[in-house]
This record gives C-alpha cells, structure tokens and sequence, in this order.
C-alpha cells in the first residue's frame, strides 16, 4: 500500500502543527513550508502527491504560489487543496478569483476540523 506525502504551506504554527498531527496519524507524509517561495522549492524537490496550500502568507500570497506551481512541468498537475479566511477576511473577490482556477482538489475556510482533511 502506497503511503501518500502531503506538501503543506502554512504559516500559522497552530494549523501547521493540527494539520500535521492529523495527518501523520492518518499514515500520511507531511512536509512543511511556512513561506511561499519555501514550498514551491518544496514542492519541486520531493514530488508530493498534493499540496494543502494557506491563502494568507508572508510575502507571496497563496495565489501567486498557486499559479507559480502551475508553472512548473514538475508541479502542473500535483492536486491542491486550498485553505482561505478570504471570506471571513471581506476579500470575496480574491477567493472567487482562486476558487476559480482549474485544477483545485477542494478547499476549505478556516477555521475547520484537520480531520475533514482525511475525507
């Protein structure tokens, strides 16, 4: 049986360490990025079978990664999973403009269960 490796990029150390719990016990991989450019050099180098990408990060936004990974031959195709306080934040047009995009595997607005994750 295939053990599945999540790329996750997250700035926030409470939902970094949440989603990562969850998940390990879960038997899944986690890699951790807390910065933009960080998980797409990530991203990049170890080929995980999806991406749970944060919205709201330092520097390069959710969205600029998102489109940075589509990019790459190596990352064009790897499932993302969004996670957004875009809508609670007031920034509809932001979340609608990502939301959008092809290739999106689901999303999530914070806050959620990490559990939902696993389903």
């Amino acid at each position: 049986m295939k053990k599945y490796r999540v790329l996750l990029i997250e700035d926030d150390p409470d939902f970094l360490a949440g989603i990562t719990t969850t998940l390990e016990f879960a038997k899944i991989d986690v890699i951790s990025a807390s910065e933009g450019p960080e998980g797409i050099e990530k991203a990049l180098n170890t080929d995980p079978d999806c991406i749970i990408l944060d919205m709201v990060l330092p520097g390069m936004d959710g969205y600029e990664v998102f489109c940075e990974l589509k990019r790459h031959d190596e990352t064009a195709d790897i499932p993302v999973i969004i996670l957004t306080s875009l809508t609670k934040l007031g920034r509809y047009q932001d979340a609608e403009r990502l939301l959008k995009q092809e290739n999106i595997a689901g999303w999530f607005e914070k806050p959620f269960k990490p559990n939902q994750l696993i389903d």
